[in-house]
């Protein structure tokens, strides 16, 4: 025991370094992709511009070619290809020196990839090639450069006619910070989907695809990583090959605004089998140590026992001194034993605790990523406003950014109540503020906060209750109350039915409400049923259930609320939970 939990504490550790170097890595590579857009469409209409106020010559537009992109120094190339794949102008930068191509070096690149794919585009697309290495004349430029190629198919009102646009960024300022994130115990590398390696501790791996050498790749150097990642978004402290320890996630590269357009790029924590090795170690020592003590003590224990056996027949005057110390240890024994019946409660407790601690990373990262969609989306609104703003993108915008704003408030009540559940499981609820509330807006409101879940799950709810019930009761309870017993529906309820719904009732009574929740699942097992409410009852634990939603909900409703609760088997199916709830709830000073 000693040895897992301090080898878990060690790993624990290191997960979060993994975690840390993947965050840092797929941010800046994410938002590095994201500026390289951004400068792409304001180098078009800087052209454009300038351009404009030129006699258009030759010696004129690499002038301009010249201005704009000395500016930006990740800029590597700026060239203008017609429709048919010929370069009528090409600018090289190459550090602080600028070299126009002369006409007799122009190519054709109309068998390029990215040319065949710009070709397919209508005026004002903008799209990303793959990143590779650089080429010219056929040779790959040393020192390596890593290059994304951004091309615009400009309609034929640009001064220069209906053509491609094309600019080379180049991205070795990006795979140099990403080097620098590796550590000691901690190596950074970079796949490009199943293809190749953009980053290895092993040089002679990368780039494998494009200098032609032995093919190199995830699924070839690592298969016991790359079987989880083809169906996961991430590992986690894996244990794979050579006795390495791998924790990975991926992001994606939107190649054009066409679905289905863009590929995985993975970011994957190294930590070699040799400081593994050191961590088994570690943990290794003091357990052996332990161990060594505990065969001591037992060995000097068994010798006693044996002496006593041996000395049995002299010492049989003592014999009710021996059952006194007998009858003391199994006191102790006793105590023992209660006390780690408490301890097992604690450490169970605990491990709720600490998964609810884990699963926060969900709610928050897909809040953030929501919020920085909005960001993405609210650039290309000032963008095309500023390019003349159509009612489409107008309307695609506010749709777009509605859900966005739904998601990150979905997800952060989801953590805010997350929390307040097992804050709950052992703070006294009536810390919780009573105030008048309006019933049916407070069904309303948590409908909404739910509906990306219930959309997934394909759930339909109806509610049945008057606008005008108003409560002095305690919302936020009941509202965690209602969502505890619609996810005991989504979750349990609806394994085998097609059209998944769930009626939410209410009717007042004198001076009380009566809520029924009624699914129209499967049903709840009779010898479930009457331990339904106790802590630690679940079917689904190997699901991630506790078991303890339901029992919160009771004590809610019976401690908190001075209600009443109880399951209901209806003639035509499903389950029933009926609340009988006061619609004035006496809060202690």
């Amino acid at each position: 025991m000693q040895y897992e939990k301090s080898l878990q504490n060690q790993l624990e550790q290191l997960e979060t370094e993994h975690l840390n170097t993947l965050s840092s890595a797929n941010s800046y590579f994410s938002r590095e992709l994201g500026d390289l857009r951004n400068s792409m469409r304001l180098v078009a209409s800087h052209l454009q511009d300038l351009i404009t106020r030129t006699d258009k010559s030759a010696n004129q537009v690499e002038e301009v070619f010249k201005k704009v992109g000395g500016t930006l120094p990740r800029v590597s190339q700026i060239r203008w290809m017609d429709l048919q794949g010929n370069e009528l102008f090409r600018t090289n930068f190459t550090g602080l020196e600028t070299k126009n191509v002369t006409p007799q070096e122009l190519q054709n690149k109309q068998h390029r990839a990215y040319f065949k794919k710009i070709s397919q585009t209508l005026p004002g697309q903008l799209i990303l090639s793959k990143i590779n290495l650089n080429v010219e004349n056929g040779q790959i430029i040393h020192p390596f450069e890593p290059t994304v190629r951004a091309l615009i198919h400009s309609p034929p009102t640009h001064p220069l006619g209906e053509g491609y646009l094309v600019v080379n960024f180049r991205l070795t300022s990006l795979f140099s910070f990403l080097a620098t994130l590796s550590q000691t115990t901690t190596g950074l590398l970079i796949a490009y989907d199943d293809h190749s390696w953009l980053l290895h501790s092993d040089k002679a791996l990368e780039w494998s695809s494009d200098l032609k050498t032995k093919p190199a790749s995830l699924p070839i150097n690592n298969p016991r990583l790359w079987e989880p990642l083809r169906t996961n978004t991430a590992v986690s402290v894996k244990l794979a090959d050579e006795g390495n320890v791998y924790s990975a996630n991926h992001t994606r590269i939107r190649y054009s605004e066409k679905k289905g357009d863009s590929e995985r790029i993975f970011f994957i924590a190294q930590t070699p089998a040799s400081h593994y090795g050191h961590m088994v170690e570690r943990a290794l020592l003091p357990a052996l140590i332990t161990g060594s003590l505990v065969f001591l003590l037992g060995c000097i224990l068994l010798y006693r026992e044996i002496s006593l056996g041996l000395a049995l027949q002299k010492l049989t005057t003592e014999l009710n001194l021996e059952k006194d110390e007998l009858a003391d240890t199994l006191a102790v024994q006793r105590q023992l034993r209660e006390e780690l019946v408490e301890i097992e409660k604690m450490a169970s407790l605990g491990m709720l605790v600490a998964g609810v601690a884990h699963e926060m990373n969900t709610p928050l990262g897909a809040a953030l990523m929501s919020v920085s969609d909005m960001q993405v989306r609210l650039e290309d609104l000032k963008r095309d406003i500023k390019q003349g703003l159509k009612k489409s993108s107008l309307d695609h915008y506010l749709q777009a950014t509605s859900e966005s704003s739904a998601l990150a408030l979905s997800n952060l009540q989801r953590a805010s109540n997350l929390i307040k559940r097992f804050k709950r499981l052992a703070v006294d609820r009536t810390s919780e503020n009573c105030s008048q509330f309006n019933l049916y807006q407070c069904i309303h409101d948590l409908l909404r906060a739910m509906q990306p879940q219930l959309k997934q799950h394909n759930v339909n709810i109806e509610i049945v209750c008057s606008k005008t019930i108003y409560m002095h009761s305690f919302p936020g309870i009941l509202s965690q109350v209602l969502q505890n017993l619609i996810n005991n529906c989504m979750h349990h309820a609806f394994e085998h039915v097609k059209k998944p719904a769930i009626t939410i009732e209410v009717q007042q009574r004198d001076q009380h409400v009566v809520l029924t929740v009624t699914d129209n699942g499967q049903g709840v097992n009779e010898e479930v049923q009457n331990t339904l409410f106790e802590p630690f009852i679940t079917s689904n634990r190997q699901q991630g259930n506790t078991g303890l939603g339901l029992h919160l909900v009771h004590q809610w409703v019976c401690q908190i609320m001075e209600g009443k609760i109880q399951v209901i088997a209806p003639a035509s199916g499903g389950t029933q939970f009926e609340l009988i709830l006061p619609l004035s709830v006496s809060q202690p000073d």
